[in-house]
């Protein structure tokens, strides 16, 4: 169960989601009475347009990062450094390790955000300005004090994996990276 920050319920529920104390998942609020089923729009409004059917919700962009024999599906926020990443899609690259910590760099540039950080939680995407790449952090790093997952520096956070990514802890320097939209 994913254990949602502030930040993330309230942008659940500015598109139309509620998030489920049971199951720790984003649900789509009902359609509101007479409203067209399947009508597709997209919302102007957002950093990272999105297709909203008054079904379902909002449908979150998504890719996927297969590091060496690993493949993390990850779920996308509607921050600048999301969407910068998404516009960059498909790209390659080369995997690095720090302690409990796969990262690598990407064809991307982006700003330190408001909400940058450098302690982390497991499953929470970052990107690590300096250094243009990405980081996902699955334990304690040599920066770390403690079990607590430290990053080198404050970094955006970005999304949000929607597997396990405990699986990076066998991926070693030098393992090809793809990361790619999926549906």
């Amino acid at each position: 169960m994913h254990d949602f920050t502030g930040r993330e319920r309230k942008m659940a529920a500015a598109h139309g989601h509620t998030i489920g104390k049971a199951a720790g998942r984003l649900a789509p609020r009902p359609a509101p009475a007479g409203a067209a089923k399947q009508k597709k729009t997209v919302d102007p409004g957002c950093l990272m347009p999105h297709i909203v059917i008054p079904e379902r919700g909002v449908i979150m962009r998504r890719l996927k990062m297969t590091i060496g024999k690993v493949g993390i599906r990850a779920e996308l926020f509607e921050t600048p450094t999301a969407a910068a990443i998404w516009k960059a899609l498909p790209f390659d690259a080369s995997a690095q390790t720090w302690g409990k910590e796969v990262y690598f760099t990407v064809p991307v540039k982006a700003a330190l955000e408001k909400e940058a950080k450098d302690v982390v939680r497991a499953g929470e995407l970052a990107f690590w300005v300096e250094g243009h790449a990405i980081a996902i952090g699955f334990g304690p790093t040599p920066a770390s004090r403690g079990a607590e997952i430290r990053l080198v520096s404050p970094t955006n956070i970005w999304g949000r994996a929607l597997d396990d990514v405990i699986q990076l802890d066998s991926i070693r320097s030098g393992a090809s990276v793809r990361v790619e939209a999926i549906e």
